[in-house]
């Protein structure tokens, strides 16, 4: 998810708005605060965030200048500018330098949770589109080696978002349609994705994931029955869910039980 780094020169705001943006929007995290622009120049190139908030009036270095110079050294960085100022010429000023967004102070929440979204958004199609250019390179094996390192880091952070996609929500029905979609893939790209990081399509893991958490319930709640367990990891279906699992694990749920229960 996107990271964040947070720059005012007024260190109670700076810390209140490190805490309201991971408040109003889990998906993102602040990885760093800075209250000068020169602190946050060693910040970003150290702690190489997704996103930068900066007020636009600080002393020595203005928030134009950190984000001029903050986009030379990373030309990614989705930029948001804060401000108590409605200046039309820093806001042109901002407009010049391509700035993603801008946020008047006080911030208030919904302007926060509309800005955090249109965000995200941007940074998802971001990693979306630099995952997509670099595993056709892969494909077409035209990378340098350094662009394939650099290529295997985006394609992996993808696929561990949809690992974590499917860990928290196994519970539920899922398609790989649903899983694609939600990332903003076609189907078959999302599977190959998938499989070359983690040796099993979404699917395969998906099922594995669930048979794990099976063990682990039936282990922790002796009690439940059959029914219960297959209810807990998303199959509805007991016999099914006792399909599976064999075909997983090489032994019926019944049979683990029993064994479990003769330790």
């Amino acid at each position: 998810m996107p990271s964040v780094l947070v720059v005012d020169d007024e260190l109670p705001f700076c810390r209140a708005l490190r805490s309201l943006v991971e408040t109003v929007d889990s998906r993102f995290t602040v990885v760093g605060e800075a209250y000068d622009g020169a602190e946050a120049l060693v910040q970003l190139q150290a702690k190489k965030p997704d996103v930068l908030m900066t007020d636009i009036r600080m002393p020595m270095m203005d928030g134009l200048q950190l984000i001029e110079e903050a986009k030379r050294l990373q030309p990614g960085l989705i930029t948001i500018i804060l401000s108590s100022y409605p200046d039309f010429a820093y806001t042109q000023s901002a407009i010049r330098l391509r700035t993603d967004d801008y946020l008047l102070k006080p911030v208030r929440i919904p302007d926060l949770e509309r800005t955090l979204h249109r965000v995200e958004q941007r940074w998802r199609e971001r990693e979306r589109d630099q995952v997509k250019r670099r595993f056709e390179e892969w494909c077409c094996g035209e990378s340098s080696d350094a662009q394939a390192r650099q290529g295997s880091a985006h394609t992996k952070n993808v696929v561990n978002q949809m690992e974590a996609y499917l860990q928290a929500n196994y519970k539920q029905p899922i398609t790989l349609e649903e899983l694609a979609a939600q990332f903003g893939f076609v189907p078959n790209y999302a599977s190959a994705m998938f499989k070359r990081e983690k040796g099993m399509t979404p699917g395969e893991y998906l099922t594995h994931w669930r048979i794990r958490q099976a063990i682990e319930t039936m282990s922790r709640q002796p009690e439940l029955l059959l029914k219960q367990v297959s209810e807990s990891v998303g199959y509805a279906d007991p016999y099914y869910f006792s399909r599976v699992f064999k075909k997983v694990t090489g032994v019926s749920p019944t049979e683990h039980q029993s064994r479990m229960a003769a330790r």
